[in-house]
């Protein structure tokens, strides 16, 4: 879609075009991929911010795709650093409560993804800072 827009803007308008598409690039990147985030479809927004960097002809374009897809991963590991809080908190409460049954199992388990979750969202976010 937004190879087409561009192609688009560079065919109708020659240089001046070129130009001001050009400055729009990166924005429309950006907005695609938060549309996508805005949907829930993090993989499908993390694909279209790795095109986008590998497609972008200027450094300003590439700046704020980075900047963006930075925050966006930061936002993703924050939440998955708070979600593992909640759940520490939560099975603290179940041990002064003393329930041993099947729910603690399930606790455990989901503790467990919770963790693994956070643990791919730090390494994403550590390669993406190391480039």
């Amino acid at each position: 879609i937004i190879r087409a827009v561009l192609s688009e803007r560079q065919a109708a308008g020659g240089k001046n075009s070129s130009s001001s598409s050009a400055l729009l690039e990166g924005m429309l990147w950006t907005q695609l991929a938060d549309s996508w985030i805005r949907r829930g479809s993090f993989d499908i927004a993390r694909s279209v911010y790795e095109e986008g960097l590998q497609t972008v002809r200027t450094v300003r374009d590439f700046s704020i795709l980075y900047d963006a897809y930075l925050q966006f991963e930061e936002g993703l590991l924050e939440v998955a650093t708070s979600t593992i809080e909640d759940d520490d908190m939560e099975m603290d409460e179940a041990a002064q409560q003393e329930s041993s049954d099947d729910w603690d199992i399930l606790l455990e388990e989901t503790t467990r993804s919770k963790l693994a979750d956070m643990e791919l969202a730090v390494a994403r976010a550590e390669h993406l800072t190391s480039r």
